[in-house]
C-alpha cells in the first residue's frame, strides 16, 4: 500500500509541473566563467556572461582588421597599448606581448592595468626603455573574453520601483547581436 501511494503522489506531483524535473546543483559549473554587470544608475540592468577562455586572438602591428596593433607606448614603467579597433579587453585581463626586438625586455606576460577607452589600454612594464614600440613583429595575444565578440549571454533586467519586474536573455551566437558591447541595442528573440 505504501508503494502505490508514493507511486500516486511522485505522479500527481509530476503531473501538475511543467516539462521535466531537473536535478538541483549547488555545485559551481564545469568551467570558469566570467560575468560583466552592468547598472543604469543604482539598478543593475545587464549581465553578460563568457566562458572565462577563450580561442586566442592576436593583435599585430602588420595584422589584418580588426586585430591591428598600432603600439605600446612606454614611459615609466607605464605601458601605453593601442588597438586600431576596439578590442573589448577588460582590467585585470592578461595579454602576452611578443615579437619586440628593439627592446626584448617588453616581451612578457601582463595583466591590463587601467582602461584608457575602448582601444586603448595600459599595462605596467619593468626593466622596458622608455620608447614608441611599433616593430612589424611585435604583437599581443589573449584568451580572454573579449565584449567584441559574439560569446556572450546576455540577460536584460527591467527594474521598476527598485524590483525586478522582468528577465529577459539573448544566448550568445554568431551574430553580431549577440556582442555584449551591443547590449543597449539587442533585440531579443
Amino acid at each position: 500500500m505504501k508503494t502505490i501511494l508514493a507511486v500516486l503522489t511522485a505522479s500527481l506531483l509530476m503531473w501538475g509541473q511543467e516539462g521535466n524535473p531537473v536535478n538541483v546543483s549547488i555545485s559551481p559549473p564545469t568551467s570558469a566563467w566570467t560575468a560583466l554587470y552592468f547598472y543604469s544608475g543604482t539598478d543593475l540592468q545587464y549581465i553578460c556572461e563568457a566562458k572565462s577562455i577563450q580561442p586566442t586572438a592576436t593583435f599585430i602591428v602588420s595584422g589584418a582588421t580588426p586585430f591591428v596593433l598600432t603600439s605600446i607606448v612606454v614611459l615609466t614603467n607605464v605601458g601605453t597599448v593601442t588597438t586600431v579597433s576596439d578590442n573589448g579587453l577588460k582590467v585585470n585581463d592578461q595579454i602576452v606581448v611578443s615579437g619586440a626586438t628593439v627592446d626584448t625586455d617588453l616581451n612578457g606576460t601582463y595583466k591590463i592595468a587601467t582602461i584608457t577607452n575602448s582601444k586603448v589600454f595600459t599595462i605596467a612594464t619593468v626593466s622596458v626603455a622608455n620608447a614608441t614600440y611599433n616593430e612589424a613583429t611585435l604583437k599581443f595575444t589573449t584568451t580572454a573574453p573579449r565584449t567584441t565578440l559574439p560569446i556572450w549571454s546576455i540577460e536584460k533586467i527591467t527594474v521598476a520601483a527598485s524590483l525586478v519586474i522582468m528577465r529577459q536573455w539573448a544566448q550568445g551566437t554568431s551574430g553580431a547581436s549577440k556582442i555584449c558591447d551591443n547590449r543597449a541595442t539587442l533585440a531579443f528573440q
